[in-house]
Order: structure tokens, then C-alpha cells, then sequence
């Protein structure tokens, strides 16, 4: 009887050490993956065009270009109700030299939600994602275009990522 008990152990024995072992690495594996996943950061950058479609003396017709790009191995998914493109009114009377815009310009001329009506959007990772807008402008003035893009994320502190781009439709001296 006694040997049996040892054969059993002897045969056994190695087995649950390898399915404890492995499930507690398994365990370790996920616990440390989580870890990086929470300190790791979305990582976007962006470039705009604009584009002069058709132009009359009064308006302007105009295609705006937005890439992003997600640098980050994890996909970011957008809050699409928060993603705006904003068109603000600029009166430049500066002279030579550096210059900064505002961040709070008031009021938009313009603001649109394009994306609005979508339930889910993702940046994914390590791609280029090209958002286009179409928009209407008048003639002989200054803007400055702000397009916003934000993450939904699960917490109360989303990040944001603007990209900014000026357009002169006034006429050419």
C-alpha cells in the first residue's frame, strides 16, 4: 500500500508542479501586462492640410485633411461626440517675429461634429488614420482651423490631441 502511494506521487507529482508552476506564471504574465498597459500612453501626432476647392470673391470652398497617427502598440479608441473641428476668425495686425495663438479664441465662426453619428472609432496602432471635413468660408479673411480629437476612455481624464492650421483667404497683394 505504501508503495502505491509513493508510485503515485512519483508519477504525479511532476505534473501538478509543471500545472502550478505554469498557471502562476500565466497569473505573473497578465498581472505585469495590465501593469504596462495603465502606464503605457497613447502616443499621436497629426498633420493638416487645407485645400482650396473652388473660390468666388464672396466664399471659399475648402477640404481640410487630418491625419493622425497612432505611434502606440495598443488601439485608441475616440469619443466620437468629442471630436471637433472649429473655425475661428484671426485679425493679425502683428509685425515680424514669433507669434502665438491664443488657446481661447471665443466663440468659433464655425463648429462641426463629424463624426457625430459614428458609434465607435479607433486609431490603431502604428497607423495613419486621414479624416476629412468640408466646409464653407468667407472670402477675405483670416482663420485659424482646430481640429480636436479625444479618447473615450474609462476614466474621468481623457487625453486630447489638437492639431492647428492657419488659412488665408484674403487676396494676394
Amino acid at each position: 500500500m505504501f508503495s502505491k502511494i509513493l508510485l503515485f506521487i512519483r508519477d504525479w507529482l511532476p505534473s501538478l508542479a509543471i500545472i502550478v508552476g505554469g498557471s502562476w506564471v500565466l497569473w505573473k504574465y497578465k498581472i505585469s501586462e495590465k501593469q504596462r498597459q495603465k502606464k503605457e500612453m497613447p502616443a499621436i501626432t497629426s498633420k493638416m492640410s487645407i485645400s482650396v476647392l473652388d473660390s468666388t470673391r464672396e466664399h471659399s470652398f475648402l477640404a481640410i485633411n487630418s491625419m493622425w497617427k497612432n505611434h502606440s502598440p495598443m488601439p485608441v479608441p475616440l469619443d466620437t461626440s468629442k471630436i471637433l473641428v472649429e473655425v475661428h476668425s484671426i485679425s493679425l495686425n502683428v509685425g515680424p517675429g514669433f507669434m502665438k495663438i491664443p488657446d481661447d479664441l471665443g466663440e468659433p465662426v464655425h463648429r462641426g461634429i463629424p463624426f457625430g453619428g459614428y458609434k465607435k472609432l479607433v486609431l490603431e496602432p502604428e497607423t495613419d488614420s486621414t479624416f476629412n471635413a468640408y466646409m464653407m468660408l468667407e472670402t477675405g479673411q483670416m482663420y485659424l482651423v482646430r481640429w480636436t480629437i479625444t479618447e473615450k476612455a474609462e476614466d474621468d481624464n481623457p487625453y486630447s490631441w489638437v492639431s492647428e492650421k492657419l488659412v488665408d483667404l484674403r487676396p494676394s497683394i
